[in-house]
């Protein structure tokens, strides 16, 4: 399965969980700044990040969830956290 098929979590701004959407669907919401993506580094440390700076932090990433484009390759996100959703799914 292609990483750009994948799955993401998708937390509410209270860091709740709301919803799961496509990987096509994250990156909508990460680049027009409706979300940011969280990652998490080797010692368990939370990390968010906007598009730019996603871009910048996987840079050149080589793993099973590479998105390649015509200019550079970068990490699906996993999980993003919106920036102004506080509602929680009925």
């Amino acid at each position: 399965m292609a990483a750009i098929d994948g799955q993401v979590l998708v937390l509410n701004r209270l860091w709740q969980p709301v919803n799961i959407c496509g990987v096509r669907r994250a990156l909508t919401l990460l680049f027009t700044g409706h979300a940011e993506v969280v990652h998490t580094d080797a010692e368990k440390n939370f990390y968010t990040f906007d598009a730019e700076g996603w871009l910048a932090q996987s840079e050149n990433y080589e793993g099973p969830f590479a998105i390649r484009t015509v200019s550079q390759t970068f990490r699906a996100p996993t999980v993003v956290v919106l920036n102004t959703y506080d509602k929680l799914p009925k």
